[in-house]
């Protein structure tokens, strides 16, 4: 198992992004993942799917009535094809190009987060009562997108989030929620049957999941305090510093 240093700067790493998605739906991967490439690469992407399993469950527990169910329907299954070319993805990556593809991703979904802000809606989508209904094709073109970069760096959350960014608070986090339980489990199926999920990932992802529980805990209230915009903000800010470190990383010596 890994030392006291691992488990403490990826416990905290654990219960910001913990803290972060119970408020507004997603962050755990993208705030943990780049702290775990760093510290830890031979436990990606497996430890953090491991450690990440509860959270959604614990978010769609507390606000199933406001699921999309109609997006779970149509997505959902798009990741298993998602999954599989993103476990294919793993087994010809070594850990250092693996790490900048994840810095990378993270920078792309911050841009592409901050490009969202400047529109109203999105392709696919139709307006409909204080919600939109989207389309078969954009939920099926997320779902893919999330099942395989969720398998390949544990960051499944950007296609998603921007799909449903317009979307009431709590539908967006019951609706994401969905989508990591679901998800999650078929990535996790998905790298044990392409042999790239040992005990020792899964052993060090139990025993991070004390930080998930305190993480949505602390982030219940965190939703109700802190205006959306200026969470994102921050959690935007968190996130680059984070992808641009990791980069920086990966480059050959």
């Amino acid at each position: 198992m890994p030392g006291t240093t691992f488990f403490l700067l990826a416990g905290a790493a654990v219960l910001l992004g913990s803290a972060v998605q119970s408020a507004v739906g997603l962050g755990l991967g993208l705030v943990a993942a780049p702290v775990f490439v760093v510290l830890e690469p031979s436990l990606m992407p497996g430890t953090l799917l491991t450690t990440t399993v509860l959270l959604p469950l614990l978010t769609v527990r507390a606000e199933w009535r406001h699921v999309d169910w109609h997006g779970l329907r149509w997505g959902l299954p798009a990741r298993l094809p998602g999954a599989v070319a993103g476990a294919w993805l793993l087994t010809a990556t070594d850990p250092r190009l693996l790490g900048a593809l994840v810095g990378s991703m993270v920078l792309v979904a911050v841009a592409a987060s901050l490009y969202g802000t400047r529109r109203a809606g999105g392709p696919g989508a139709e307006v409909g009562q204080g919600t939109r209904r989207f389309s078969p094709a954009a939920l099926v073109a997320v779902g893919a997108a999330a099942g395989l970069t969720g398998t390949a760096t544990s960051i499944a959350g950007p296609p998603l989030a921007l799909l449903y960014q317009r979307q009431p608070p709590a539908r967006v986090r019951a609706t994401l929620g969905g989508f990591f339980l679901g998800g999650t489990l078929i990535s996790l199926l998905t790298l044990a049957g392409a042999g790239e999920l040992t005990a020792r990932q899964v052993g060090t992802g139990l025993l991070l999941v004390p930080f998930v529980v305190a993480g949505f805990a602390a982030g219940r209230p965190l939703a109700r305090r802190l205006g959306p915009a200026r969470l994102r903000t921050a959690v935007l800010a968190v996130v680059s510093l984070s992808g641009a470190a990791l980069l920086v990383r990966s480059l050959p010596l």
